[in-house]
């Protein structure tokens, strides 16, 4: 098994995205700090609509992830990185 968090950091390092605008996350959920060493791992991740948090305010970063928690950020990962495809599709215009 693997965390939320950990394998967002793996996901990630591995696409080599750039956080998609510069609006500040840290305070998105009420369990991931800034300063946390996967605080910039899921503020990426939210600027791109690859992660939602649940419906108390949490991301739960030491949860186990799911298959399909980790298949939806991959699917948007490949179809939003310009290392794979040559362009970004904004996450607004899919019809997931």
């Amino acid at each position: 098994p693997i965390n939320r968090a950990e394998a967002l950091k793996i996901i990630f390092l591995a696409s080599k995205l750039e956080p998609f605008d510069d609006i500040d996350y840290s305070d998105s959920f009420s369990d991931v700090r800034q300063g946390d060493w996967f605080e910039e791992y899921v503020s990426s991740a939210l600027s791109y609509e690859f992660v939602e948090g649940y419906g108390d305010n949490t991301f739960r970063p030491g949860q186990s992830i799911t298959r399909a928690e980790a298949s939806k950020i991959v699917l948007f990962m490949m179809i939003s990185n310009p290392h794979v495809n040559g362009y970004v599709i904004p996450v607004e215009d899919l019809d997931i």
